[in-house]
């Protein structure tokens, strides 16, 4: 896959999750989840607000992630996780 088919395709993934995740129950959640976490760092390459990102993640995901994620700008509370 070319660099612009991967961006379009990053892309796209983001923007179904984030579509997805308004109003999904607890196993679509799970699996929403799971994708984004598979894709994390490449959302977060590709400029997608870190924001999002963190908030497409588990708790358990954000926490582990948490460096990452503030390096690209996202703004976590940890007491909010916890």
């Amino acid at each position: 896959m070319d660099e612009l088919d991967r961006e379009a395709f990053l892309k796209s993934r983001f923007e179904t999750l984030l579509d997805e995740f308004e109003g999904a129950d607890t196993l679509e959640l799970y699996d929403i989840n799971a994708e984004a976490e598979e894709y994390f760092r490449e959302f977060l390459e590709a400029g997608f607000d870190a924001d999002l990102v963190a908030m497409l993640l588990a708790p358990d995901d954000v926490v582990r992630h948490y460096a990452e994620l503030t390096e690209y700008g996202a703004t976590i509370d940890i007491e909010d996780l916890i």
